[in-house]
């Protein structure tokens, strides 16, 4: 158990794991404040997701309690992945942020009490809005969960749609995606008096989902399909009669290839792409299917150089994998270019693999060109552990890793972390939980120590790497770095930021950071810096801040009206909470405490009817131009109904104003 509660953070969330859960010893050491104190906020969200996937009440108890974070939707998705029923309905009381990432995770885990929780919470009366039925209805295919998916027919009137058979492919649901293919005939095109109907389209994606996510057999079986509407076939022998792929007009010699297709070649490309970074043992098979059966040596030609369609993101979709040399190795033999889009060592380089990128360079004789631009496109959607070695090699290999280079990455892992608006191209993902900030912590330690090495270099170009080790500590601190790598980094010259480390940090790293600098120095924090920690809602540091005098007063930092109304969506409601008990803290009466809470609640409730009215209008008028579907309910675009009740209890819980004024007498 002590080893369990020393590296909580490398478990993973998986359904079962209440099993397990060794509840009481998780109690009897996390119900108390001080161990706490020692865990980044990224470390407190990851447990008390744990805590609250457990199952275990009293362990969602404590984590609660001691937590020092706020309660993202992340939280609510992990119950409703485990079908705690009773956490859910622990956290809705707590007015928890919520997604439709919630209803999918109860319905692929077969969670039908859970899922029946949340609807009936979020659309009371029955009324779920589209989306809701949409996100429950692929999470159940996505799961193979076909009976949930009945339910929603049956309790809701929900149609199985197409992106549910997409997401079942996608998944490898082999049982669901059989099952949903005949009540999809109409929507596929399947009819006797159009050869090539316009839901081409639809069929072309969800065969790109099956060579995606399904075995080479199910792909076999469709292709014919769903490629192509054979000419005369009746809709009973469409889905029945599609063959191995390479019956009449497979191989490459139909007609279905001829002339100019946009579409078409884009979507030969999009196939390509999704056999190479297919997560299946056989996706060598599924691209050798494609290329053989199904469009024959020309065609398959043409696709792998480029020929028909553009090749950009071959590379990049494979090195996804792990055992990216070997896809490598086969793409290249397929006649696909190393230097299509970005070039297979980029790819390497990006997916960290070092092994493909030394091959790439010593026997496939792809020239050894590391730009700027090369080291920081390592780093376009993400950090990943394998990135240490990358950098290592390159090192080794004789590329300089100059304070310009080393800066730039530094800035892309701040920009991709939500941390900061450093100059960079590339789009933001963020880095993903505890692995995500694992990975950038070794590589910023990594730059850390080249920064070291530049210390030792002549006094007039030492400050560039001091610069840059500043530079190193922020970012790593307000990520939510662990105490080590911020002890190392001031080790080798960084300044502290006390700032930085309070948005994501942990207790024990306040305390330090705030010994190295001093009380002279240790000062209160800029409005800037306040409203990051409100931002990242780590109420622990909020509480140090505000112990020591070191939070300037609410009203210089906390958001303007306009943006906390911003925050009034399902998603969003963790930092309205947080902005809110501020306010009310930073109170000195009872009376004015009660009015911040009502101020809040009438101003959620006023945005909720102006939705209300909205909705009803859009259906007024989709009944004028014709008979529709259902009418959309209010739903994501404003608090719901758990949250107001939240709200409203915050309200309650404060005296009203009559008790105040017998008080007020009695005291006289």
């Amino acid at each position: 158990m002590a080893e369990l509660l020393k590296e909580y953070h490398t478990l993973q969330l998986i359904e079962g794991c209440s099993d397990s859960w060794p509840g009481h010893a998780f109690v009897a050491h996390w119900q108390r404040a001080e161990p706490w104190r020692a865990l980044t906020l990224p470390q407190r969200e990851r447990l008390l997701c744990l805590a609250v996937s457990s199952s275990h009440a009293a362990s969602l108890d404590a984590a609660l309690a001691q937590c020092g974070c706020a309660l993202k939707p992340e939280v609510l998705t992990a119950a409703a992945a485990a079908g705690n029923l009773a956490g859910c309905e622990r956290l809705l009381r707590e007015g928890c942020s919520f997604s439709t990432d919630a209803l999918a995770a109860a319905a692929r885990g077969a969670h039908l009490p859970a899922l029946q929780l949340l609807l009936t919470a979020i659309a009371p009366g029955g009324k779920a809005s589209d989306n809701y039925l949409v996100a429950a209805a692929q999470g159940s295919c996505a799961g193979g969960q076909l009976a949930v998916l009945a339910w929603l027919q049956q309790a809701h009137g929900y149609s199985p749609r197409l992106p549910d058979a997409e997401a079942a492919a996608r998944a490898g649901q082999v049982a669901a995606l059989e099952q949903l293919l005949p009540l999809l005939l109409p929507e596929l095109g399947a009819s006797e008096d159009q050869a090539e109907p316009p839901t081409r389209a639809a069929r072309h994606y969800l065969l790109i989902a099956i060579v995606e996510g399904c075995p080479v057999a199910v792909l076999q079986r469709h292709y014919d399909s769903l490629w192509r509407l054979p000419r005369g076939a009746a809709a009973g022998e469409h889905v029945a009669g599609g063959g191995g792929g390479g019956g009449d007009g497979g191989g490459g010699e139909g007609e279905e290839f001829e002339g100019v297709d946009i579409c078409r070649d884009a979507t030969l490309v999009n196939l390509l792409e999704a056999a190479a970074s297919s997560p299946t043992s056989c996706w060598a098979a599924k691209l050798d299917f494609l290329r053989s059966a199904c469009w024959g040596p020309v065609v398959a030609g043409q696709v792998a150089s480029g020929e028909r369609g553009t090749l950009w993101g071959i590379w990049e979709e494979a090195a996804q994998r792990p055992d990216f040399l070997a896809r490598l190795k086969h793409l290249r033999a397929a006649g696909v270019r190393l230097d299509v889009g970005e070039g297979a060592a980029q790819a390497a380089a990006w997916g960290g693999h070092a092994d493909a990128l030394a091959w790439l360079w010593d026997e496939a004789g792809v020239p050894m060109d590391v730009s700027d631009r090369f080291i920081m496109g390592m780093f376009g959607a993400g950090a990943c552990a394998a990135h240490v070695p990358v950098l290592e090699m390159l090192r080794q290999r004789g590329v300089r890793m100059t304070t310009g280079t080393l800066m730039n990455v530094v800035w892309v892992l701040q920009h991709l972390s939500g941390r900061g608006d450093g100059p960079q191209p590339f789009p933001s993902p963020r880095l993903k939980g505890l692995e995500g900030l694992q990975a950038a912590e070794a590589v910023l330690g990594w730059i850390g120590d080249v920064a070291e090495e530049g210390r030792r270099l002549p006094l007039a170009e030492q400050q560039s790497w001091l610069r840059l080790l500043a530079l190193v500590f922020y970012v790593a601190a307000a990520m939510g770095a662990g105490l080590p790598l911020l002890r190392a980094l001031r080790a080798h010259g960084a300044a502290v930021n006390l700032g930085a480390v309070a948005d994501s940090g942990s207790e024990e790293t306040l305390e330090w950071a705030a010994a190295e600098l001093g009380a002279a120095t240790a000062a209160r924090l800029s409005s800037k810096q306040a409203q990051a920690v409100v931002e990242a809602g780590n109420t622990a540091a909020l509480a140090w801040l505000h112990g020591r005098g070191l939070l300037p007063p609410a009203s210089d930092y906390l958001p303007a009206l306009l943006r906390a109304d911003m925050d009034m969506v399902p998603s969003r409601f963790w930092r309205l909470q947080v902005r809110a008990q501020l306010e009310a803290d930073e109170e000195r009466t009872d009376s004015a405490e009660r009015s911040v809470w009502a101020s809040f609640l009438a101003r959620a409730r006023a945005a909720a009817a102006d939705d209300a009215v909205m909705v009803a209008a859009e259906a007024a008028a989709a009944q004028a131009g014709g008979p529709q579907g259902p009418a959309e309910a209010p739903a994501h675009n404003v608090l719901q109904p758990h949250q107001l009740a939240w709200l409203q209890r915050k309200a309650d819980s404060c005296p009203p104003p009559a008790v105040l004024s017998r008080r007020a007498g009695t005291s006289a």
